[in-house]
């Protein structure tokens, strides 16, 4: 099998994921190894017509309560996949969408029915526009992501604000792992 990532740097991926985790909250970015393991699973569920077949795309997000993933494939193009866990003769499954960009990706899920972050309930700051304040103990001091906190940040790692724990608690929490092994 080709290096399936290597079309794709740490980063590019990094500037897909983080806005759209910033619109989806219910969705997660799978680890490296998760990542790997979605492509083989997409081949096998896959009908010699689909438009994917014989790609290997990358998966950067997944659904927390569903088969939905996003992935992106080697010329650039999202899309987002149902992927149905049984065998299927039809070429038009999984369903499968595709998107140009993320521009195009987050407005065909921006339908104006609150799937757009909430602004802080302390201060105010508008998380999804990039605000934070540092004395508000909601915000933390970072709007949806962060460095990693148990090592400073060393480690590369970037944490996800759990946004409804953020509110309910009024404390900041985040979602993420430490890069550094043993931390």
């Amino acid at each position: 099998m080709p290096d399936w990532l290597s079309f794709l740097r740490k980063r590019d991926r990094a500037a897909i994921v983080r806005p759209f985790l910033r619109v989806r909250h219910d969705w997660e970015q799978p680890d490296h190894r998760q990542a790997r393991a979605l492509t083989p699973e997409l081949a096998r569920r896959l009908h010699p017509a689909h438009p994917l077949h014989g790609q290997s795309p990358v998966a950067l997000a997944q659904a927390c309560a569903s088969d939905d993933v996003l992935f992106q494939c080697a010329d650039g193009r999202l899309c987002l996949v149902h992927l149905e866990w049984q065998d299927s003769s039809d070429p038009a499954l999984p369903d499968t969408h595709f998107f140009d960009g993320i521009d195009q990706l987050l407005a065909a899920l921006d339908t104006g029915d609150g799937e757009r972050v909430p602004p802080c309930p302390s201060c105010s700051a508008d998380w999804q526009s990039g605000e934070a304040s540092r004395d508000c103990p909601c915000c933390g001091g970072f709007a949806l992501d962060r460095p990693c906190p148990k090592c400073g940040g060393a480690c590369g790692a970037q944490w996800q604000r759990a946004v409804q724990d953020s509110i309910d608690g009024g404390i900041a929490v985040w979602i993420g792992k430490c890069g550094n092994a043993g931390s």
